[in-house]
C-alpha cells in the first residue's frame, strides 16, 4: 500500500479509515506509526475523529473509543459567565506514574502512564492480553505483551506528541486547558469539586486533589427528558510521584523482533 492510500476495516461496531502512512491495526488494537491523517468513525455512537499533522497515536479499540474520541463540534455557549481557563493545576507532572481508568455502562478501559524527566511510558488495554506499551529511554520501543515481544522504532516516529495522547486518554484530566465557565461546588477532605459544561453542552464534575495537585477525577453528565445519566467516568488510580525505575526496563523474558515481525504481531486477530 503506498502513501496516501486509504486503509479501512471494521469490527465489534467500529469502522476505521486512515490515510496511510504507516499503520498498524487489529479490531481490538490501532496503533499509528509515522505521520498521518486519519479520521476514526464509531459506527455504534456516530461519532467522529480528525486528527491531522499529529506524528503518532497510540489507541486502543476494547468496546468503546478512548477518551478524546469524539467529534469536533462547534463551541456551544457555556452560560452567561465569560469562559475561563481552568482554576486549578492540570498539567501532567514531571514525575509520576498512574493508572488511566476510562468507564462507560458496564465497560472500561484501563491505561498506565510513567514519566520521569525523558523517561516515559504509555500501556493500552492494560492487564489484558492485548496489552501493548510504547517506551521512550535510551530509544523508542513498541512492546507486545501477548507474545512477549519488543521492538526498536525510529525516532522519528513523533514521540514528541505524549502530550498530547496523556490528554487524549486520561479525557482531559492532564494536559488540558479547557476554556469554561467552572463553578466550585464544594471541597472537603482536600477534594474540591467542580462542574461546567463542555463543548457539547454537556454537564462536568471534576475533582482536584489539592494535595497531589492534580485533577482526579472527571464524570460526564448528559440530559434527555430531563433526566441526568452519567455517561462516562474518568478516574486517575494510584497517582504518585515516587515512580519505579523497573517501569522503564525492557522485561527480560521479552525477545526483539524487527519491526516488521512486530507488525504482524500487532495486526493477527
Amino acid at each position: 500500500m503506498s502513501s496516501g492510500q486509504t486503509l479501512g476495516f471494521s469490527g465489534k461496531g467500529y469502522m476505521v479509515k486512515f490515510k496511510y502512512f504507516d499503520v498498524s491495526v487489529n479490531i481490538d488494537r490501532v496503533i499509528l506509526l509515522g505521520a498521518y491523517s486519519c479520521i476514526l468513525y464509531d459506527s455504534r455512537r456516530f461519532n467522529m475523529l480528525q486528527i491531522k499533522s499529529i506524528k503518532f497515536a497510540f489507541v486502543i479499540l476494547s468496546a468503546i473509543f478512548v477518551a478524546g474520541c469524539s467529534p469536533p463540534e462547534s463551541a456551544i455557549p457555556q452560560s452567561s459567565a465569560q469562559p475561563t481557563e481552568p482554576p486549578f493545576s492540570n498539567e501532567e507532572p514531571g514525575r509520576y506514574q498512574t493508572f488511566i481508568v476510562q468507564t462507560m455502562a458496564d465497560e472500561a478501559d484501563k491505561f498506565f502512564v510513567a514519566r520521569d524527566g525523558d523517561k516515559w511510558r504509555i500501556d493500552s488495554a492494560y492487564g489484558t492480553p492485548g496489552q501493548t506499551a510504547t517506551l521512550h529511554t535510551d530509544k523508542d520501543y513498541i512492546l507486545a505483551f501477548i507474545a512477549k515481544a519488543y521492538s526498536e522504532m525510529e525516532t522519528a516516529h513523533g514521540f514528541d506528541e505524549r502530550p498530547n495522547m496523556v490528554q487524549e486518554i486520561s479525557h482531559g484530566l492532564l494536559n488540558s486547558r479547557e476554556q469554561a465557565s467552572y463553578e466550585k461546588i464544594d471541597s472537603a477532605n482536600s477534594l474540591t469539586n467542580y462542574r461546567y459544561k463542555d463543548a457539547k453542552a454537556k454537564e462536568v464534575v471534576l475533582t482536584f486533589d489539592e494535595a497531589k495537585r492534580v485533577p482526579v477525577k472527571k464524570e460526564i453528565f448528559g440530559i434527555v427528558g430531563g433526566t441526568r445519566t452519567l455517561e462516562k467516568g474518568i478516574t486517575l488510580e494510584g497517582f504518585t510521584t515516587e515512580v519505579d525505575p523497573g517501569h522503564f526496563k525492557i522485561p527480560e523474558d521479552f525477545k526483539k523482533v524487527s519491526a516488521a515481525e512486530m507488525k504482524k504481531i500487532l495486526t493477527a486477530k
